[in-house]
């Protein structure tokens, strides 16, 4: 599925932001919230000094209900602007 094609694609380009900020997308959509966090994280590295991709895990971490887990990555969003 989708799934599958995205990981596939996170695989042969590491470091490309736009593939896994699309898986983490579709994790999201699909409310699988740990494997979004986990794939925003991994984007969190690959733009380190851009606040965009804080800002997607902070949402995610908020929609699962980790208020304080998207607080700090909401102020890290902020930092980076």
């Amino acid at each position: 599925g989708a799934i599958a094609a995205w990981k596939r694609a996170a695989d042969l380009k590491p470091d490309d932001f736009l593939v896994r900020d699309q898986l983490a997308g579709l994790y999201t959509r699909r409310k699988s919230y740990d494997d979004a966090i986990a794939v925003y994280r991994q984007t969190t590295r690959i733009r380190a000094t851009s606040p965009v991709p804080w800002n997607a895990l902070g949402l995610v971490q908020q929609k699962k209900g980790d208020y304080e887990g998207a607080i700090t990555s909401f102020q890290t969003a902020i930092k980076r602007d």
